[in-house]
């Protein structure tokens, strides 16, 4: 008797729950009449692209073979007016390549590029009634920005809200900056669905931010270089300062050549740790190579722990090491084994402490734990290490190392200030306005089955929108 009346209660509870659960969905969900854009031996229905064109033999809008496709229903969402009205499909043609000329991909005596497309999207009407079977097929209505440029590629991510504020967030628009490549994110802000746009978001510089870059050079003089391959050292500083264009200001470059370091003395009296450029001294790339040519190499021993002390004394008195808009980068070459070798875990680490990012350039018989040392303190990685088993080699080198520094002194180095760490992020590739619409599927394979068995068609999607 008593688990005949456990098992009433638990029924009783389960149908309560079961009644519970159909009152909430119905309080929260709106049924959009399911639809289907279905595929028949006679073509596709319902919605087309308005790059469609009616077929000569069967009157079925079909793509030109000439005609390159937009990608049309890339991206889709269910739209319902907030007051009245109706139902839209929206999707987008992230692939038009004009959508002021929605009928063809072509554009008079130009040819169809994929990587110059403005990109659009498009409303459609949802019909009202589940099994209506028609035999008109139904165009899209363009909904597009205005001053969409090449490349934008609008209607590849986009976002519409109950309201109807609708936004789309198309490709970046990258530029090629002096020491970077820059690309600024963007949103187009709309109303009613698309129907009315009203430009950019507010808040984007398309221009190429304004980041300086105060590069000091740190060369080894020791008497293990030799005169022959200390030209080569000074020519190749000169191939990596070419490649960051000095002449406009914003780049500024050192030179420090450093040797020997006489006990007692101060830093800014020792004659062989020597300043031989102060940064920012010289602001345009040939007077540089001038003052290149009147280096000699010292011929003493290697001290390159007090060298790296030295050279934050010159960052410091170039007066932007505290600048947020600006990244100090020291580059270090070497041949051999540091005279100061004790001391230069303490001195390496003391660099990294101001911001600044160290780089170490080793040659022939330099020592690897010590590059490893100076550039990042972790004796066990090889990043921001640079080893050649020759001076001739050096050149093989530039390219690597500049993008090395443009990765990460400009685009994604953490340093003391945090301010321009996002500067360079591409901002604006995605849209959404929340979950306020969730798409619920369970009946899907109920109206799939009725469709097919009626229609012969084959089901793409259906939905009930909540």
């Amino acid at each position: 008797m008593a688990s005949l009346k456990i098992s009433s209660f638990i029924s009783s509870v389960a149908v309560s729950s079961a009644v519970l659960f159909i009152i909430v969905l119905l309080q929260n969900c709106k049924v959009v009449h399911s639809f289907n854009v279905a595929t028949h031996e006679s073509g596709l229905r319902f919605f087309l692209s308005s790059v469609a064109r009616p077929n000569e033999i069967n009157k079925i809008p079909s793509l030109p073979e000439d005609e390159p496709p937009t990608f049309f229903g890339y991206n889709i969402l269910f739209h319902r007016a907030r007051f009245g009205g109706g139902v839209n499909l929206i999707t987008g043609s992230p692939k038009r390549m004009n959508p002021a000329n929605p009928r063809s991909q072509h554009l008079g005596p130009e040819r169809y590029n994929s990587s110059k497309t403005q990109g659009s999207m498009n409303a459609c009407v949802i019909p009202r009634s589940v099994f209506v079977r028609e035999d008109s097929h139904r165009m899209c209505q363009e909904l597009h920005p205005e001053n969409t440029e090449p490349g934008d590629g609008v209607g590849l991510s986009f976002a519409i809200n109950r309201q109807g504020h609708t936004v789309t967030c198309p490709y970046p628009r990258p530029k090629d900056c002096d020491t970077s490549r820059y690309n600024p994110g963007f949103c187009f802000l709309g109303s009613r669905g698309g129907k009315r746009w009203s430009g950019i978001q507010q808040n984007v510089n398309f221009d190429c931010p304004v980041n300086g870059l105060d590069i000091v050079f740190v060369l080894d003089g020791s008497q293990s270089i030799g005169g022959e391959n200390f030209e080569k050292v000074k020519e190749w500083v000169l191939q990596v300062i070419e490649r960051f264009n000095i002449d406009t200001g914003a780049n500024r470059v050192g030179v420090i050549q450093y040797s020997h370091f006489y006990e007692g003395w101060g830093l800014d009296d020792q004659p062989f740790i020597k300043t031989e450029i102060a940064l920012g001294e010289v602001r345009k790339f040939e007077q540089l190579r001038q003052h290149l040519t009147e280096v000699s190499l010292q011929n003493y021993t290697t001290y390159t722990a007090h060298a790296l002390n030295k050279t934050v004394m010159d960052f410091e008195d170039s007066g932007r090491l505290f600048d947020p808009s600006t990244k100090q980068v020291l580059i270090l070459l070497t041949d051999g084994i540091s005279t100061d070798k004790e001391y230069l875990p303490y001195s390496a680490k003391y660099v990294r402490s101001f911001g600044i990012q160290t780089y170490a350039v080793g040659v022939a018989d330099a020592v690897q734990s010590e590059l490893r040392t100076i550039a990042t303190g972790n004796v066990m990685s090889n990043e921001r290490v640079y080893q050649v088993g020759d001076f001739s080699d050096l050149a093989d080198i530039v390219e690597r190392l500049q993008g090395d520094i443009i990765e990460n002194a400009l685009e994604g180095f953490h340093s003391r200030s945090d301010s321009n760490k996002l500067s360079m992020a591409q901002s604006g590739f995605s849209s959404t306005y929340g979950k306020r619409m969730v798409i619920y599927q369970f009946l899907t394979y109920i109206c799939d089955w009725i469709c097919v068995k009626m229609f012969d068609h084959q089901i793409i999607s259906r939905y009930v929108l909540c």
